[in-house]
């Protein structure tokens, strides 16, 4: 489970009241941003400069800025890190970009403290639909209620409330889309409505409420709900485990380019993706090379559940703590081990290391987590797996740790330009 990685971040620190840039900022002109005319500045000027033009097209794509232009806008040289535009560059700069300008203390405190009704807007908003009701054309906030079955005035201040973060535009005539707020829409193929969606359920929703049970105990507050656990809740509420597949299916679109491009799959014959789903990552995987072959493991329920398989893919239905799991050259566990305490990790990775021929490769795709680094969305997945599941993000030492126990030594992390980075092993 995680967040989206290839679109704009809204600036969690300074929440529902983001500060204002001094006046002469060129890019909170009432025309828009300088870089690409997007008019959602406030979240848009939050971004490195190295990102802002490149979040034009919606898909994050990094267009560094030349000198020249630098030194016109600014008028002072350009530093050369942001010349550069691989992904720990970016990562750096990105993370630089939220710690430049903090709040003042009381509004730092303010902010986190009622970003809660923001999240709890956008997932009241994704569940009404209203992204769906909106077209190329702007619609009355009368007409969007009727259509969304919500109290007029009420909608109106709930849009206006997600609009200061970059989410709908208002205009004198009513609501339109940005770059964001066509995310919510269901049929758009980048949609993020089932996320926002899955994290306002009432499950969830408890579970977040009830994280002192986490925090006091080390157990997941969701099994307060259900003794179950995250799993045996979604095996008997068939409708939200459909939104939980929704949202897993948006997070893999947002997350796999940045991964394909950031790794060569195409050395390895056969791959095994354990864990993975209805299988988006290694349908892309055999997409993109054309000589490799794949094999999906995940459990009955889901393999039974999906349509044919198409050329060079195989399905294996299996419980990874009780099958066995099939051979192959290298094995992806893409946010498998994120959901599972330490013990439970360790017998996942003995399971591939039980099956894997000598020499096979191990691709981890996770957050990883550094010491460091001022990046919030792996610590704040943390804290969900924390609060749903019982699970971790983890530092390279903990993986370390956990690889050494289990038969593998790490070779690398590779880094990727979206959150997730490549912890790659070997089995020994």
């Amino acid at each position: 489970m995680s967040g989206p990685s290839d679109q704009p971040r809204l600036d969690i620190l300074r929440g529902d009241s983001p500060r204002p840039r001094p006046s002469n900022d060129p890019h909170l002109g009432m025309s828009g941003c300088s870089d690409c005319g997007r008019s959602d500045v406030r979240v848009h000027a939050t971004l490195p400069p190295t990102l802002r033009k490149g979040i034009a097209n919606g898909r994050g794509q990094v267009q560094p800025r030349s000198k020249s232009h630098y030194m016109e806008r600014h008028q002072r040289p350009l530093p050369e890190s942001s010349l550069r535009s691989d992904p720990a560059s970016i990562r750096k700069e990105y993370a630089m970009s939220e710690s430049a300008a903090p709040a003042l203390p009381h509004e730092l405190i303010w902010s986190i403290t009622n970003s809660v009704v923001t999240g709890r807007a956008l997932h009241l908003v994704a569940e009404l639909r209203v992204a769906d009701h909106i077209d190329a054309e702007t619609v009355d906030v009368e007409k969007l209620a009727s259509l969304c079955g919500a109290d007029p005035e009420a909608l109106d201040r709930v849009l206006r409330l997600l609009v200061t973060q970059g989410i709908f535009a208002r205009h004198r005539d009513g609501y339109a889309h940005t770059d964001a707020s066509r995310l919510l829409r269901t049929d758009h193929p980048m949609s993020m409505s089932g996320f926002a969606r899955m994290m306002g359920l009432p499950v969830m929703w408890s579970a977040m409420s009830n994280m002192d049970h986490s925090v006091r105990t080390g157990a997941p507050a969701l099994e307060l709900a259900d003794p179950k656990g995250l799993w045996g809740y979604l095996q008997s509420h068939p409708d939200d485990a459909g939104v939980f597949g929704e949202a897993m299916m948006a997070k893999a679109q947002a997350d796999i380019a940045a991964i394909l491009s950031s790794y060569d799959f195409g050395a390895y014959p056969t791959i095994a993706d354990v864990g993975g789903g209805r299988g988006h990552l290694l349908q892309a995987l055999l997409e993109a090379h054309s000589s490799a072959r794949g094999v999906l493991f995940d459990l009955p329920g889901v393999i039974e559940a999906l349509e044919p398989a198409p050329q060079r893919l195989s399905r294996t239905p299996g419980d990874f703590f009780a099958d066995p799991l099939p051979r192959a050259d290298a094995y992806v566990l893409m946010e498998v081990l994120h959901d599972w305490d330490d013990p439970e990790a360790a017998k996942i990775l003995a399971a591939v290391h039980a099956a894997a021929p000598a020499g096979a490769t191990l691709l981890i795709i996770e957050n990883v987590l550094s010491e460091t680094a001022t990046d919030v969305r792996g610590h704040i997945l943390d804290v969900i797996m924390l609060t749903f599941t019982g699970g971790r993000e983890r530092t390279v030492d903990q993986f370390d740790s956990l690889l050494d126990q289990t038969g593998f030594r790490r070779r690398s992390v590779v880094e990727t330009s979206g959150p997730m980075r490549i912890v790659e092993a070997v089995a020994v």
